[in-house]
């Protein structure tokens, strides 16, 4: 995470060095400082501002901002005891000099060594003691005029706002400061042009890493309009290389939520006057888009070196990304070639770079794409000839005395072997960086060196070691995690545009873990649940970015809230679909495998979805539901549940399998739910399973069944868009009014909002005047992968999940209130989305209700009155009965029905979370 403003903002200009030390004023040993430390030699620059320290003994001023120097340099070095002791030196000094002359300028350097001494609290996990420091600095910036220093305040409170959880206000931060810079007329007197674009440029960048793309490719914008018309060549090249991460960041979004040959669109919500990415809004279309920036920076002399550089690195990365994609493989000759005409530019670049952490670590992503290549595609590169460039970061990284450059040099030494099947050489180097990642307390870096020893183990067949080390690789990360969460954190250190995406950096492991768990000799079973559990927590906090408040202290032990319930988890590898089913009672745990692609699995299970969406009758519809069948259940209910009392299914799904309903898997003679009451559970450390109280069952009712149309834009209802393209028109939901009034002939309902009445304010108040249990809304919904395309329609607006607890958890901060039962009816998930159930489960766990029924797909409205008429009719007639059972019983009512017995009419409804 970058802190900006920098106590060194630019790089002075280079002054002719002085040979004899004895004769150097002190400000040229600051200066020389200052140059190590923009060119990366942080133990050069802390040997420089040692000698000015010593030269400045009696000017305490200029010895603070010296010791605030040296605490930035050895932050970066990750020597942080130092780093403590020299900002408190700093602060100390003055402390001792509030009566100084200089006013001003002791103020400005408080305001500096504040904003250092945030940075360093931040990096050790202490974020209200970082914003209260930002707080005091911006007090002082404001105090003396410094309209520079306040913003960059502003800026550097965001990101301690997000590593505290609370975006809203880091985004509101943000926006402040937007708005701040965007008062033209007052910034002529209070800002230079070159600094209102640095600042919107900075801004840009904040924004890319708390993930509001859409705004930072706005802002990225603004900024280069105003260092064009500056004409300055540098800032240009840095916007354009931002340009191409936000591009590129909006494509790892989707691959990361959808996976690479989603054709499901991104819905942008990029304000009217701003420009869109031209490319088609997917994966690939991104990708490209990234491309085409990064050459443009490339190949423009004008740029400096080290702009063109990242710029060639990056790009040369998405040839390598298309390169290592079977997807792609209709593109390889072309990106081969032209990653073999970019790699020799990059090598030649790096060769005329001093000696620094920045050239260190553009080496070792140079090899790492290289061996990518070699592995990938057979790229002609030896690997000696490789190997030759990563010896050279390793000696330089030692020459500078710098421990992060000298871990992911030998790191990636121990990858390079890993890469060529040579184990023993490939843990030793691994072994020697995980020791010094340990050394300097670097947990971002500690985990990928975990990561590796744990594959290395596993390649040598040394099973036991191996889940050892991916153990210890988890708990690593999720200290990273849950310091960071949400942001796109820079884990490689290679540069700041390899970013922390779950994907990438986090699935894998479990997934791998619970294959080495499930590979062993003796399989422990509980250790492989509790790793799917902990994947599924994980991916949905990653959704959400939050993390769960101590989720294992809130672990379900199932058979003490109902002995006839049993749980079956389902992970998803490479090669198989893997089962875990647990019984009632003690070590009651059973495993399962199919050996089936990834790909065939995922494939069978798309074209069953499409299936079940339609209302045709279909002989491949049961086919395909019988082929599920086997998979997933056949051989626990033979082997384990006919013998067994239970009556309830409890699933925790992964990947795709959470599009399917499991009440329609089919065993040949009859459909799933015909036997067992079926509930879903985004993960059983999030649930608190209690019985819903029938005696105070009360209802709150809402809906619209009109049509509406709504900008895309602003996400506001309006009468019209000229623009069709931006509009979302909502169909009428006709029967809506029949369905709430149905269900309020049913049970006690003390509340209804029905088309302009249902909106944000009236729903709030309903929820904090009555203690509802149960809140029924009927409306248009959507769930996504994508929680900015995930949410409710309301009267006059489209309600997103990310606010969701704002709109339903005011119940629950009112300890009369507690809402048990959410329904959601006629909302759907988004066809195609692989992933779109996040959605669902995400509203579920925002909406902080004991239990969400919803859709999986868009429903015939009429018979959506019947099934919620029965339902209802259940819920209230035997009170004995879970609200699992209930919907059993609803569905069989249907699928006995002559005119509802399609899966069409009564296989999408699902219950998540409490089935009690």
């Amino acid at each position: 995470m970058q802190f900006f403003p920098m106590a060194i903002a630019q790089p002075p200009a280079v002054q002719t060095p002085i040979t004899n030390n004895s004769q150097i004023p002190p400000e040229d040993w600051l200066q020389q400082g200052r140059e190590a430390y923009q060119n990366g030699q942080y133990a050069k620059a802390v040997e420089y501002w040692l000698n000015a320290a010593n030269f400045y003994q009696k000017d305490k001023l200029n010895l603070a901002l010296v010791w605030n120097y040296l605490s930035l340099a050895y932050q970066q070095l990750n020597h942080f005891d130092e780093a403590k002791n020299a900002i408190s030196t700093s602060l100390n000094l003055l402390a001792a000099n509030q009566n100084t002359n200089a006013t001003a300028q002791r103020q400005q350097i408080l305001a500096r060594s504040l904003t250092t001494s945030a940075r360093l609290e931040l990096a050790n996990g202490q974020a209200e003691n970082a914003l209260d420091s930002l707080k005091k600095a911006e007090a002082i910036y404001k105090e003396i005029g410094d309209m520079q220093g306040v913003i960059g305040s502003q800026i550097n409170q965001a990101q301690a706002l997000q590593a505290l959880g609370r975006y809203r206000r880091a985004l509101q931060t943000l926006n402040q400061v937007e708005e701040t810079l965007k008062k033209a007329e007052t910034f002529n007197t209070q800002l230079d042009p070159l600094i209102k674009a640095t600042k919107l440029y900075s801004l840009g960048n904040t924004l890319q890493v708390v993930g509001d793309l859409e705004h930072s490719w706005c802002v990225f914008q603004d900024s280069l309009v105003v260092a064009e018309r500056l004409e300055n060549s540098q800032l240009v090249g840095d916007i354009y290389l931002s340009l191409g991460n936000t591009a590129r960041a909006f494509g790892k979004r989707l691959e990361d939520l959808q996976g690479l040959n989603s054709k499901q669109k991104l819905p942008l919500t990029i304000p009217e006057n701003c420009q869109k990415p031209p490319q088609e809004d997917t994966a690939l279309g991104f990708y490209q888009q990234a491309g085409e920036w990064y050459k443009k920076v490339a190949e423009t002399e004008s740029f400096s070196d080290s702009t063109r550089l990242k710029a060639q690195l990056n790009y040369l990365n998405i040839l390598v990304s298309v390169l290592s994609t079977e997807a792609w493989k209709d593109k390889w000759q072309n990106y081969l070639a032209e990653a073999d005409k970019l790699w020799p530019n990059i090598y030649k670049t790096i060769n005329i770079l001093p000696a620094s952490r920045q050239e260190v670590y553009a080496r070792i992503n140079l090899v790492r794409n290289l061996g990518l290549l070699k592995v990938k595609s057979g790229f002609n590169q030896s690997w000696s000839e490789i190997e030759n460039l990563l010896q050279k970061a390793i000696a330089h990284a030692r020459n500078l005395e710098d421990p992060k450059a000298k871990t992911y040099s030998l790191g990636t030494y121990g990858w390079l072997y890993e890469q060529q099947k040579n184990y023993g050489e490939a843990q030793k180097f691994t072994e020697q960086a995980l020791s010094l990642a340990n050394e300097i307390k670097a947990p971002d870096i500690k985990y990928q060196w975990e990561w590796q020893l744990g594959r290395i183990y596993a390649a040598r067949e040394n099973l036991k070691d191996a889940i050892a080390a991916y153990e210890k690789a988890l708990e690593t990360i999720n200290v990273v995690r849950k310091g960071l969460v949400g942001i796109p954190l820079d884990l490689t250190g290679i540069n700041s545009d390899i970013q922390f995406y779950f994907r990438d950096n986090v699935e894998p492991i479990y997934r791998e873990a619970v294959d080495l768990v499930l590979r062993s000799e003796n399989p422990d079973l509980e250790k492989a649940r509790q790793l799917v559990d902990d994947l599924q927590v994980a991916e949905l906090e990653n959704y959400l970015q939050c993390i769960f408040p101590n989720p294992e202290v809130q672990q379900v032990k199932v058979d003490t809230v109902d002995p006839q319930a049993a749980v079956i988890y389902t992970i998803i590898l490479n090669n198989s679909l893997e089962v875990i089913l647990k019984l009632p009672g003690k070590d009651n745990i059973y495993h399962y495998s199919t050996k089936i692609p990834k790909i065939q699995l995922e494939t069978t299970l798309a074209e069953l979805r499409g299936l079940l969406a339609s209302s045709t009758r279909s002989a491949k519809l049961r086919f395909l539901s019988q082929q599920v069948y086997d998979w997933v259940i056949r051989e626990g209910e033979e082997k384990y549940l006919a013998n067994s009392s239970v009556n309830t299914l409890v699933f925790v799904l992964d990947g795709a399998l959470r599009d399917i309903p499991m009440s329609i898997l089919d065993d040949g003679k009859r459909y799933l739910v015909e036997k067992y009451a079926i509930t879903l559970s985004p993960s059983l450390k999030l649930l608190e399973p209690k019985p819903l109280e029938r005696k105070k069952l009360n209802v709150l009712l809402a809906g619209v069944s009109e049509e509406r149309v709504i900008d895309k834009r602003t996400f506001k209802a309006v009468a019209n868009v000229p623009d069709e393209l931006n509009a979302i028109t909502f169909k009428a939901l006709t029967n809506v009014p029949d369905e709430l009034n149905a269900i309020q002939s049913i049970v006690s309902s003390r509340g209804k909002l029905l088309n302009d009445d249902f909106i944000q304010n009236n729903l709030k108040k309903e929820i904090e005047s009555i203690p509802f249990t149960v809140i029924h809304i009927a409306t248009h919904g959507n769930f996504s992968s994508n929680p900015d395309n995930t949410y409710i329609l309301l009267w006059n607006e489209l309600f997103k999940v990310k606010d969701f607890d704002r709109l339903l958890r005011t119940a629950n901060q009112n300890q009369f209130n507690n809402i048990e039962l959410l329904v959601l009816s006629a909302c759907e998930t988004a066809t195609g989305d692989k992933r779109a159930t996040l959605g669902l489960a995400g509203v579920a766990v925002r909406a902080g209700a004991g239990s969400t029924l919803a859709t999986l797909w868009s429903v015939n409205d009429t018979s959506t009155t019947v099934f919620m008429s029965e339902f209802y009719r259940q819920l209230t007639t035997d009170r004995k009965a879970t609200k699992a059972e209930v919907l059993r019983r609803t569905q069989i009512k249907l699928l006995n029905s002559d005119v509802y017995n399609l899966p069409y009419y009564w296989a999408p409804f699902v219950l998540l979370g409490n089935w009690l």
